[in-house]
């Protein structure tokens, strides 16, 4: 009986900095601020799509980019290679 509950109090001794050593969450107005920036490169990504501006696009997007669509994963060349063949319906509004 006594074996186990040492083991119990050394694991929760070896375990407590752990949690006292956790990052503070990040404060609210810096979030608001790292959303709006990401809503409006999303913005500017969806417009050079659409506007079929490749090299626009292509800067935005990452090299190791990765597109999952139900006909399968397409990488950035061949995302790039079928912005010139679709056809992109009209968006009247764009909500983040």
């Amino acid at each position: 009986m006594k074996k186990p509950f040492i083991l119990c109090c050394i694991t929760l001794i070896a375990i407590a900095p752990v949690c006292f050593s956790q990052g503070k969450p990040a404060k609210a107005g810096k979030s608001a601020a790292n959303e709006s920036i990401v809503g409006d490169l999303e913005k500017s990504a969806w417009e050079a799509y659409k506007n079929k501006q490749v090299d626009a696009f292509k800067a935005l997007m990452s090299k190791d980019y990765y597109g999952v669509y139900p006909e399968g994963m397409k990488t950035l060349d061949t995302e790039l290679a079928d912005m010139a063949q679709r056809a992109i319906c009209a968006i009247t509004r764009f909500q983040t």
